[in-house]
């Protein structure tokens, strides 16, 4: 599958460095950690689940209790808010360097109808993910509480033809510097609409900070750090 993104996933990269270690660095000298996304007081509990992942393995979030876990919630065949949200999620992790390694990425789907475990290891496979991020799947009965509780709301579908799909596309088209028809085409026969917020939970298994979509790698990579301590 060919990635909607036109950005290589490390763009930006470089100029993020600095930036982050700055932030780092005013933590530091604060005493107490400087957090650049939303911070809910008091820290909020998690609603758990069990989904497979990629590999068809179940998964939860019991099991990853000690880590810092990083949950959103995106589709494989989304032509504009998730690959936007993939680059800056993954420029932000490369920019953990070797704390990478004790974070654990889950995205689950919002579109249950196409989103199985093939086509999810398919995707992460085009961003060279496949085996250190999960993508968790099911049907829309298991993940309508998830939505609901993890404040994606309840996605809504728009079909091809209609006049908002075509916006959607034609928008994200001349965003992105790619082909309207090619982008139509990986969209599929509708596009689904929805919210994408990132919960970052912490060691105890809470989440402490939500960050929407106007994030940076570089805050969402403070904020990641700040919480492994």
């Amino acid at each position: 599958m060919t990635k909607p993104f036109p950005l290589s996933p490390r763009r930006g990269w470089l100029l993020a460095v600095p930036l982050l270690l700055m932030v780092l660095a005013l933590a530091a000298c604060s005493g107490e950690p400087q957090f650049r996304g939303n911070v809910l007081e008091p820290h909020r509990d998690t609603l758990d689940f069990s989904l497979p992942d990629q590999w068809g393995n179940s998964t939860s979030l019991q099991e990853m209790n000690g880590r810092v876990v990083v949950l959103t919630f995106l589709y494989t065949s989304c032509p504009d808010l998730c690959p936007l949200t993939m680059g800056k999620m993954r420029s932000a992790y490369d920019l953990l360097g070797e704390d990478a390694s004790k974070v654990e990425i889950v995205i689950v789907t919002v579109d249950p109808e196409r989103d199985n475990a093939k086509v999810a290891l398919e995707y992460l496979t085009s961003w060279g993910l496949e085996s250190e991020w999960r993508f968790l799947v099911g049907d829309a009965n298991s993940l309508g509480p998830l939505w609901d509780y993890y404040w994606v709301g309840q996605p809504f579908v728009e079909q091809t033809g209609g006049a908002t799909f075509d916006q959607r596309i034609k928008l994200a088209a001349e965003e992105q510097g790619i082909d309207e028809a090619e982008l139509a085409k990986e969209a599929g026969a509708y596009t689904v609409g929805h919210t994408a917020p990132i919960h970052l939970i912490n060691k105890e298994g809470r989440v402490q900070v939500v960050f929407g979509s106007t994030f940076t790698p570089a805050q969402l990579a403070s904020d990641i750090q700040a919480l492994l301590g």
